[in-house]
């Protein structure tokens, strides 16, 4: 559930990710919830892609693109705001 949650929240948070949060939480209620998982699957907004993830094993060439932007975005932000502690 805590995938799912992360992937929910990741709609609301630009730079964060929400599909492979997704595909995990897919991946695991497989296993543990198929009734979850089917609900997952069949979600209108969340369901497309994981849809597409089951099918072909890869996910869009454009949700690749902006989880590689989100990332390096992040990384940019670390690199400038936040400096090593010094003991």
């Amino acid at each position: 559930m805590g995938f799912v949650t992360i992937g929910i929240a990741a709609i609301f948070a630009p730079l964060l990710p929400r599909i492979p949060f997704l595909i995990l939480a897919a991946a695991v209620f497989s296993r543990s919830s198929p009734r979850f998982e089917r609900w997952l699957l069949a979600h209108p907004r969340l369901g497309k892609p994981l849809q597409a993830w089951c099918r072909e094993g890869a996910i869009r060439r454009r949700h690749k693109l902006v989880a590689g932007v989100s990332m390096a975005c992040s990384f940019a932000i670390l690199l400038v705001f936040f400096r090593p502690l010094e003991f």
